[in-house]
């Protein structure tokens, strides 16, 4: 099998580089990873561009400082005083807000 072995935190910093934005336009653009040698502007190893437009600029995948990143966290609310069937609802509610403002629930609560 044949193929380029990269870490997740290179993945991420690939991600970040072709969708900085998370936007519908960005996702679908295609990105180009391709082995640079000495010649390339950071020296060797992995780098990306955008595939459609290459001339536009390059990244090298270090992956360095993803390996510990930490989205910022928030306190799942409580929403005590409402039927359990309207508390999932909120959680479930709360949950994709949090995931597409790019954090994360600190003190994850089970659901009801």
């Amino acid at each position: 099998m044949s193929g380029v072995v990269i870490t997740g935190a290179q993945l991420r910093e690939a991600l970040e580089f072709i969708a900085p934005d998370n936007t519908e336009e960005q996702m679908a653009q295609e990105a180009l990873i391709e082995l640079g040698d000495a010649s390339y502007h950071s020296g060797p190893g992995l780098y990306v561009c955008d595939a459609e437009y290459p001339e536009e600029g390059s990244i090298l995948l270090t992956g360095e400082g993803y390996e510990t990143h930490k989205r910022p966290a928030v306190a799942l609310p409580a929403f005590t005083g409402y039927q359990d069937h309207v508390v999932r609802e909120l959680q479930a509610a709360f949950r994709q807000a949090v995931e597409q403002a790019g954090m994360t629930i600190a003190d994850d609560l089970p659901d009801i």
